[in-house]
């Protein structure tokens, strides 16, 4: 057993006598601490499974999660999310990053921390209530935000 494990027995234990500052833990608490320390060990149990998709064969520990993903598809849907935030989540803070240190990190110079903290919280001030954005024709984000028009969440 891990060495994590057995310090997480060793508190679970006193907790459920009531010995760590006369608290005791309850039956669920206790229950999902225990499931958590099975979790993903082969020895609590396993099932071989064959991933329709590509034809690996692999066992999966029983888990606390009931998780059952092969990992070589895994693999490949990681990979796949890692290109999409490659290439549509990262450029737009790119280039918002670069505007900021260009339109004013820069040219303020800051000296401190608390200097640049402040300057960053009026930039985006700023930026977000009175500077119109060509992507928003020509509106602030505030507005467009406040109108309930645009690509966010709804």
């Amino acid at each position: 057993m891990r060495g994590a494990h057995v310090r997480i027995l060793a508190h679970l234990a006193l907790a459920c006598e009531g010995d760590c500052e006369g608290h005791a833990v309850s039956g669920y608490v206790e229950r999902v601490l225990r499931r958590y320390l099975e979790c993903g060990i082969l020895a609590y149990g396993f099932a071989r499974a064959r991933c329709p998709e590509c034809g690996h064969d692999f066992l999966v520990a029983f888990s606390c999660k009931g998780r059952g993903v092969c990992p070589s598809c895994n693999a490949r849907r990681m990979a796949e999310i890692g290109a999409h935030l490659v290439d549509h989540v990262f450029p737009p803070v790119e280039r918002l990053w670069r505007r900021v240190k260009h339109e004013d990190v820069y040219l303020k110079g800051y000296a401190t921390l608390p200097e640049l903290l402040l300057g960053l919280t009026e930039y985006f001030a700023f930026y977000n209530s009175e500077r119109p954005h060509q992507a928003l024709d020509n509106r602030t984000p505030d507005a467009v935000y406040h109108s309930g028009e645009g690509g966010g969440a709804s």
